[in-house]
């Protein structure tokens, strides 16, 4: 369930930089090999002039991928979201009622809704897919609570 996007800059022509999503991770790639990040999710690489660019790739649930160069140019990787799809990734709420079983399978949910979300499926399909994930998860919620009693 990967997909590769390729970042259209001026300055990166021949050097091509593109980001790929996986299931739980992006990889920033550059002439089509991966790049090392830093601990701060930062990278540096050269342009077609030679010259040093660092790199910023900002993510998170509820905003689109940004990729920002040399902290002036903004490049949207993603598209912005409709807000209704954000009403079945609620719908994982219900598995913090099952304690801390049911918090770590939230938070699982709500990284492969991301991936989902990020995928080149219809929004259609992206909305039954996290109804399907929800529904399957509070099933198992449900057996690993009755296996305890």
């Amino acid at each position: 369930m990967s997909k590769q996007v390729e970042i259209k800059h001026a300055d990166f022509v021949e050097h091509k930089l593109a980001v790929e999503f996986g299931a739980i991770k992006m990889t920033i790639l550059y002439d089509g090999k991966a790049i090392k990040l830093n601990r701060r999710g930062r990278f540096t690489v050269a342009d077609d002039n030679g010259q040093n660019r660092e790199g910023d790739i900002s993510s998170n649930l509820f905003k689109p991928v940004t990729l920002t160069i040399d902290g002036t140019d903004k490049i949207q990787i993603s598209d912005n979201l409709p807000k209704w799809l954000y009403v079945f990734m609620a719908l994982n709420l219900v598995l913090i009622s099952g304690g801390a079983i049911g918090g770590a399978l939230m938070g699982l949910n709500l990284a492969f809704d991301r991936a989902i979300f990020l995928s080149d499926r219809s929004v259609g399909m992206k909305g039954l897919l996290c109804i399907g994930l929800t529904l399957a998860s509070l099933y198992l919620l449900a057996q690993i609570q009755l296996a305890f009693r």
